[in-house]
Parts: structure tokens; sequence; C-alpha cells
């Protein structure tokens, strides 16, 4: 499916004593009824977790989906 991506920044962290790094993403993407928090996104070959799902307008016309990659589901 067509989806707008804006990478956004990325984050690092300590977990069990190594380095650990984070990178979100904004997609945008047309309105789906069965989108959900907590499935994931494929682009490019690389795997996103979704953390959020949200109709900015309320419309049902577009989806914000807030992305995370580098993290465990």
């Amino acid at each position: 499916m067509w989806a707008e991506l804006k990478e956004l920044r990325g984050n690092e962290s300590v977990i069990a004593g190594s380095v650990t790094e984070t990178a979100g993403a904004l997609a945008i993407i047309r309105f789906r009824a069965n989108m959900t928090a907590g499935m994931r996104a494929i682009h490019s070959s690389v795997i996103y977790n979704i953390r959020g799902v949200r109709d900015p307008d309320g419309r049902r016309e577009w989806l914000e989906l807030s992305l995370e990659r580098g993290v465990a589901a």
C-alpha cells in the first residue's frame, strides 16, 4: 500500500549493558478500519512496529501511523 514516510529523530539507550539504537518515523496512509497499534509495517526491507494509529481530522480519509524501528515488538 502507498504511504508517505517521514523519518524522525533516533535515540540510543543502554539495555542489559549494550547500546541499542531506535528510530521513529511517521507514515501517512489512506484510511483503513483494521489498522491497530501492535501491527508491523515494512518499508524497503526495514521492519517498523506500529506504536500508534490516529485519524488526524476525524474524516476517515487518512491515518497517521507512529512507527518505531530497532526495538522488539
